[in-house]
């Protein structure tokens, strides 16, 4: 309900017009074109869902006087200024900015916006709006040129200084800048499959959430119910099924909350145990979240703490902004131990005084975040050091309007709560899920194309891939109480994945081109101060020289993007006390023979019955090399490979 202006006559006012009731215009001549009814619509969408709209109207609409009725300029030349200034825009604000600008017809701006809101059949459609205003504007900009020259000219002006004027007030029409940026687009064929489709299809018609956003939540939900026990295997690791998911979408627009509470009723029907004891709110610490894990304590015979029975833990975390903000701190260990949390179920800190443990923890992560403070806050060690690449991060918008709300039919609800109940039951059985022919067939393809490099912000946070596309997989098997990943349950966990991975690209555009060439500039000024400083620096060198790498994990991600892109190897060495301490070290011309890292290898999986492991081709030898074979070096180092968890991931 937009407020009513106070201390203001009504006598005159108005009453707000019926819905499409197009409004006279006030102050515009009848021989210029304009479609008052458009710039209604268009004014009424920004009420409504200016979180959503604003930025492309402005883009299309980028001054006031496109409008021709004289509430409709004042209004939206409010909007604009409104959202320049970073401030929310609604019936109110606008309102309240019209009075400070000291318009004189506030009340009747109240019933315009009152009755442009009255007027849209959906804000999704205010583009199509936008662009016929944008339209009508120009032909009257042109009109008004072609006429101020001819009067010109007329009057005796020279031809040049009439055009000259002309193409300056016609040059302010350029057509905008397209945003080229698609919305992702989702396979719903094969993504909504089995239970959790049939969920999102029931849900869907009830709620304004974005089903993509349902589906996400509800997976990660289920994988966090199932716990530590059904399993697959990549080389030696092991994986179970917790995922991390975060939606990214405007502040309410995003309808993020309303998405959660539809995903996680069934998951808390259906397991009641895990709704009252393994969800917890809030990210904060590294130590606070093992303690929500944690391990008994024992002081020789007495029980100093009796930890927690129960290691499930869904984490939901509806303002992601907070932890990322923490993250950054010096002494802050959450990123790392948000990454071993996906790794593995033992977690620690080496803190002296209290030191905290967790094993055989199983730790899902839910956030919700805004565009803005994901571009703003998430930094280059975070889109490197392998926090940003452990989510899924979609893309989530309101779906429709349902201005009384919806309600699920429980008795339709309950057979997909059985079949879910079903579902947990086998998930929650050890045991090994593997992939049969057709599944392995594909994923040798697939394989190569989520491991391929992709350079950018978008190619560093998406460069998990695979080992979250085989987690989504085998969770798509256990709730069709399936142990073999099947080729449909892979083309779903695929179709999430690729919406996913289009949301990255969608959210950061060609922020990543953009950032790789400032990158470019970083990683080259470094190198310079190391090999001035002899070739090597360990971490604690490189943060006593740059302030920017001093918070923690700030370093290390500089040393993996540096080992990324060719320019340094990690060396280890003994310090003046015979402590081993990593170095970075610069590679002459970029590159050198190193057998620490060789090239990647396909994935052993766990249909094959036979492994062979390709040899990495030989790289160019110094002429003065004179170490042992490169073959048996290789040999060995491809056999490493195979032992060492996700080392090709």
């Amino acid at each position: 309900m937009i407020p009513r202006p106070k201390n203001e006559s009504n006598a005159t006012t108005a009453r707000p017009r019926p819905r499409g009731d197009l409004l006279p215009a006030r102050d515009t001549s009848a021989a210029l074109p304009g479609d008052q009814g458009a710039e209604q619509v268009v004014i009424g969408s920004l009420v409504l869902a200016a979180d959503e709209w604003i930025d492309r109207v402005a883009e299309v609409l980028p001054d006031s006087a496109a409008m021709t009725d004289m509430h409709a300029r004042a209004v939206y030349a409010a909007m604009l200024a409104l959202h320049a200034e970073g401030q929310p825009i609604d019936g109110a604000t606008v309102v309240s900015r019209l009075r400070a600008t000291g318009y004189t017809a506030v009340t009747d701006a109240y019933d315009y916006l009152a009755a442009a809101a009255e007027s849209v059949p959906s804000p999704d459609h205010v583009m199509a709006y936008a662009d016929a205003v944008r339209s009508l504007w120009e032909r009257r900009e042109a009109i008004s040129a072609l006429h101020s020259a001819t009067q010109g000219l007329m009057a005796g002006a020279t031809v040049a200084s009439v055009t000259t004027t002309a193409m300056a007030a016609l040059g302010r029409l350029a057509p905008p800048e397209k945003n080229e940026k698609e919305w992702p687009v989702m396979d719903d064929a094969a993504a909504y499959h089995g239970v959790a489709g049939d969920l999102v299809h029931l849900i869907d018609p009830h709620t304004e959430a974005d089903p993509a956003a349902t589906l996400l939540q509800f997976l990660i939900a289920f994988g966090s119910a199932a716990g530590r026990n059904a399993y697959f295997r990549i080389g030696a690791s092991v994986h179970y099924l917790n995922l991390f998911g975060c939606l990214i979408g405007a502040t309410n627009a995003g309808r993020k909350g309303t998405s959660l509470e539809g995903a996680l009723l069934p998951v808390k029907m259906a397991d009641p145990e895990w709704a009252d004891n393994c969800q917890a709110g809030g990210l904060s610490s590294g130590e606070g979240l093992i303690h929500a894990v944690r391990d008994a304590r024992r002081e020789g015979d007495d029980v100093i703490d009796e930890g927690v029975a129960d290691k499930r833990l869904l984490v939901i975390e509806t303002e992601l902004a907070a932890p990322i903000q923490r993250m950054g701190r010096e002494s802050n260990t959450l990123s790392a131990i948000i990454r071993q949390a996906w790794d593995c179920g033992r977690l620690r800190t080496m803190t002296k005084g209290a030191p905290v443990r967790a094993t055989d923890a199983h730790i899902s992560i839910i956030a919700h975040v805004t565009p803005d403070e994901l571009r703003r806050l998430l930094t280059a060690s975070d889109q490197t050091n392998g926090f940003a690449n452990r989510f899924l991060w979609c893309s989530v918008r309101r779906s429709k309007y349902l201005p009384f709300g919806g309600r699920i039919d429980e008795v339709l609800l309950a057979p997909i709560i059985d079949r879910l109940r079903d579902a947990l039951t086998f998930a929650t059985m050890p045991r090994e899920i593997v992939m049969d022919s057709d599944a392995a067939e594909a994923w040798i393809v697939e394989y190569r194309r989520l491991t391929a490099d992709s350079p950018g912000v978008a190619g560093a946070m998406t460069a998990r891939g695979a080992p979250i596309v085989r987690r989504l997989a085998c969770v798509y098997a256990c709730l069709d109480s399936s142990g073999k990943v099947t080729l449909r349950h892979l083309r779903a966990a695929l179709a999430l994945w690729d919406y996913c991975s289009a949301s990255v690209r969608y959210v950061f555009g060609d922020a990543g081109a953009k950032n790789e060439s400032a990158d470019d500039r970083e990683l080259a000024s470094v190198a310079a101060m190391i090999r001035e400083a002899g070739g090597s620096m360990s971490l604690v060198e490189i943060r006593a020289k740059r302030r920017k790498y001093r918070p923690a994990g700030e370093a290390e991600g500089l040393g993996e993007r540096m080992i990324a892109a060719g320019l340094a190897q990690w060396d280890e060495a003994p310090d003046g006390e015979g402590r081993p301490v990593r170095r970075l070290r610069i590679l002459d011309g970029g590159t050198a023979v190193s057998v620490s890292k060789p090239a990647k290898i396909e994935e052993i999986t766990s249909f094959s019955t036979s492994t062979t492991i390709p040899q990495p081709q030989n790289t160019a030898v110094p002429p003065d090399y004179d170490g042992p074979p490169l073959a048996s070096i290789e040999a060995e180092a491809a056999a490493e490979i195979a032992r060492q968890r996700d080392i090709s991931l």
